[in-house]
């Protein structure tokens, strides 16, 4: 476990720290960047009201919300814009940032207290820990992942975030009734890759059907920042979209 990384001039008592002890192949590598004093204001201010601390203990979304709206995972929002937008536009929803970049979290942070962000909490943490730990099962109405690392190389193709022990997990998670696996990804190779992985799922209580449509009802989206770079570049956007059937 590392430890807290902030100066104490600014930390506040919060610890903030991230598991790097397990043996798993992490699909995410760690550059953190200095924080601006701006972010470490809302991390001093706005942390213990917005960021659940790890913890090996399931949430009761109920009582974290105070509400009983369906919950919405977003797995690595980057700056937090995109997530910050669609929890404005969403308001009959809730919503869970999971992040491992600080100074992502440290953004979100600013912008959620602008616009008085009331149905989004974050977690600062690597996402299959969180999953694992800290989400009961069938508690997720959908769980988003936008533009994950592709590791077009083959030798890094292990770092894949999605692969079939992944894809279980996301099936246990996921609620019962008409949730969703929504994916992102400009990578022509790593859709063909998700497509097979998701469609070869191997735990049976968590099989899952193509979306044909890629709009989903009552539900609005921006288009994000790697979206846009991809777009500029050319490239065309896989949105893959996988409704749980059982």
């Amino acid at each position: 476990m590392t430890s807290n990384f902030i100066s104490s001039k600014y930390n506040n008592n919060i610890k903030i720290s991230i598991n790097k002890s397990h043996n798993r192949i992490r699909s995410f590598v760690s550059r953190q960047r200095k924080l601006t004093q701006h972010q470490l204001n809302a991390i001093k201010n706005n942390w213990a009201e917005m960021v659940i601390e790890f913890t090996p203990k399931l949430i009761n979304f109920s009582k974290l919300f105070r509400s009983d709206k369906p919950v919405i995972m977003d797995i690595g929002f980057g700056n937090g814009k995109s997530l910050i937008s669609m929890a404005q536009h969403n308001s009959h929803q809730n919503f869970l940032g999971v992040e491992v970049y600080l100074p992502g979290i440290a953004n979100c942070l600013i912008e959620a207290k602008k616009v008085q962000i009331k149905n989004l909490r974050l977690v600062y943490y690597d996402v299959h820990d969180v999953l694992e730990k800290m989400i009961p099962d069938h508690s997720l109405n959908k769980i988003q992942l936008f533009f994950p690392d592709p590791w077009p190389k083959i030798c890094h193709h292990k770092r894949r975030i999605i692969n079939t022990s992944f894809t279980n997990l996301v099936g246990q998670k996921l609620n019962k009734y008409d949730s969703l696996f929504h994916i992102l990804t400009d990578c022509k190779n790593y859709a063909s890759y998700i497509m097979q992985i998701v469609n070869n799922t191997s735990n049976s209580k968590s099989q899952f059907i193509r979306q044909s449509n890629t709009i989903i009802s009552n539900f609005s989206r921006p288009v994000t920042k790697f979206e846009q770079r991809g777009n500029l570049l050319g490239n065309k956007i896989h949105e893959l979209i996988f409704k749980k059937i059982n």
